[in-house]
């Protein structure tokens, strides 16, 4: 029943109310159900209440236990400040560059990695790299803006292979690579308006996600005033993964061909 950790308490509420109610009927559908629990998660969702149905549960029965379920969740989600900034200033707060590498020397299955600006990656990504270099198994992938500089007249692959052999060569200390995607909007040429991949997370084994202001630089990570919030929730950390899996299928995001 591990498909109930990547459903927030909002949602396993909302489908024990379903059942309870008898708005769900069972055998029900994976498309009845993304109005309660999303694309991603509603085959799953439909396979476990099969087999709860199966086993002689009744509609009622199954939502006393989805309420059990939430309620458990509800309890065990907790959220942490996670702060960068002066010393002396985070007396209720952990830094930002103490909370990153530790998400990252975690990781067993996966890690995403989203920032606008990369900077000194030698040493904010060592122990990722370093993770990834001792377990074949770690998946990441970083999601990253490449941009066309101010009245660049390049073209995109210039720019692009241009990035590629900087990010290579200064920004990532492993022998293993990640897989790293972009927004091709960014490199849209003329004066007119442009779109670029602002956000800021990470995302580590689909169980913990920190969401914050600041890069993937030494000086957010240890100067800037950054504030961030980890949240460690099976549910939100899927739910914002899903986001990402969404733009990669829908290759609004394109990968970073790397050079050798």
């Amino acid at each position: 029943m591990s498909v109930w950790r990547s459903i927030p308490p909002s949602a396993l509420e909302a489908l024990a109310q379903g059942l309870a109610g008898d708005r769900i009927a069972l055998p029900v559908t994976a498309a009845i159900l993304e109005r309660y629990v999303g694309r991603e998660c509603a085959p799953a969702v439909a396979k476990e209440l099969a087999t709860l149905a199966a086993a002689s549960f009744t509609p009622a029965q199954i939502s006393v236990l989805l309420r059990a379920v939430s309620l458990h969740r509800t309890h065990d989600a907790h959220a942490e400040l996670v702060w960068s900034g002066p010393e002396g200033i985070q007396a209720s707060s952990r830094d930002t560059g103490i909370v990153v590498p530790e998400l990252f020397a975690s990781a067993k299955r996966s890690v995403l990695v989203c920032g606008y600006a990369i900077s000194q990656g030698q040493k904010v990504f060592a122990r990722l790299a370093q993770n990834m270099d001792v377990n074949a198994d770690l998946d990441v992938r970083i999601f990253t803006n490449v941009q066309r500089p101010w009245q660049d007249t390049r073209s995109d692959a210039e720019i692009i292979r241009e990035f590629g052999e900087r990010f290579r060569s200064r920004e990532w200390p492993g022998r293993r690579m990640p897989r790293v995607l972009y927004d091709p909007r960014a490199l849209a040429p003329g004066g007119g308006p442009r779109s670029c991949l602002h956000a800021k997370c990470v995302i580590v084994d689909d169980e913990r996600a920190l969401v914050t202001s600041a890069n993937f630089t030494e000086a957010a990570m240890d100067r800037n005033i950054e504030a961030g919030v980890l949240i460690n929730d099976g549910g939100f950390a899927c739910r914002l993964r899903a986001q990402f899996d969404a733009l990669e299928r829908a290759q609004e995001v394109r990968v970073l061909p790397l050079a050798s």
